[in-house]
């Protein structure tokens, strides 16, 4: 038997802004095409690096919810139509989904230097 075809390189494309609301939920039996945004690691700074376009199957009751987002459990589909691994994708409370992201982003940085004291007593 032959090796199967190779899969095609995900189109890329310059950062769009972030939109200003989330559509509805998928049922976690539908797949639809979405954007994804690829941000640079490990930086305060949000810095878009790539957008790609994507299959995703998404679950329709979040598994966490707080006072910034809600957190779903989400699979890329690849283009064999298997589920890659398991995600996380949030939809976000604040009426301009970006400054829910950037604010998140932050907080997270926060957290960190917050709890490095704390560890560092632990050690």
């Amino acid at each position: 038997p032959s090796p199967p075809p190779p899969v095609p390189a995900p189109a890329t494309a310059p950062c769009p802004a972030l939109p200003a609301h989330t559509p509805s939920r998928p049922s976690p039996r539908q797949a639809q095409a979405a954007k994804l945004h690829v941000y640079k690691e490990n930086t305060q700074q949000l810095e878009c690096v790539r957008s790609e376009a994507v299959v995703v199957q998404m679950e329709d009751t979040p598994f966490a919810s707080g006072g910034v987002c809600q957190a779903f459990r989400a699979w890329l589909i690849g283009a064999d139509g298997k589920k890659g691994p398991m995600q996380v994708a949030k939809k976000y409370t604040f009426k301009d989904a970006k400054q829910g992201f950037a604010e998140d982003h932050l907080n997270s940085y926060e957290a960190a230097a917050l709890a490095e004291p704390f560890n560092n007593l632990l050690r």
